[in-house]
């Protein structure tokens, strides 16, 4: 996992931690979205067989409809789908420490380097999952979600092990 690194860092920085996380606990960061999506499948399975038993008298409303119904379907596929996704996205992702930053790798589909410098980050946070694995996040991001009003999201290394050890190292560097 160390040879990701390599490359990008600099002549006088060292790695001091570098793990993946672990694939099972990514991907139950996903789990609410999930539901919703089970719920849309099943909302959009019952709005397409009342649609399926209704003759359609009016081409123009009939593929107005089917474009909703069509992309109700993928909507909802895409949340329910989204665990699996990150399951299976967890072995291309790869975090660093290193002596002068923090670094997140994805290698897949194509490599991409995210740092972030000790004057960038907030206050640690833990969030325990149990059997020594867990979640830490050290900054939030503004994103813009679905509605007008920015949303935040916690960035940070998640289903990581030994993540207090982690946690006391983001905090060492930021001292």
């Amino acid at each position: 996992m160390e040879e990701v690194f390599k490359p990008y860092l600099n002549t006088d920085e060292e790695l001091v931690w570098v793990d993946q996380p672990s694939p099972g606990a990514l991907a139950q960061q996903y789990m609410s979205e999930s539901f919703h999506g089970l719920f849309g499948c099943l909302f959009m399975l019952a709005i397409t067989s009342m649609l399926w038993a209704q003759p359609t008298v009016n081409a123009a409303a009939f593929y107005l409809v089917a474009a909703a119904v069509t992309w109700g379907w993928g909507y909802s596929l895409v949340k329910l789908l989204k665990p699996f996704w990150h399951f299976f996205m967890a072995r291309y992702l790869v975090y660093g420490i290193s002596d002068q930053r923090l670094i997140i790798a994805r290698t897949f589909p194509s490599k991409r380097f995210t740092s972030y410098f000790p004057s960038d980050l907030e206050p640690t946070e833990t969030l325990d999952r149990g059997n020594d694995i867990g979640d830490v996040t050290f900054q939030k991001e503004q994103w813009k979600g679905n509605t007008r009003k920015p949303q935040f999201r916690k960035v940070g290394f998640f289903g990581i092990k030994d993540f207090h050890k982690v946690a006391s190292a983001i905090d060492y560097l930021k001292s």
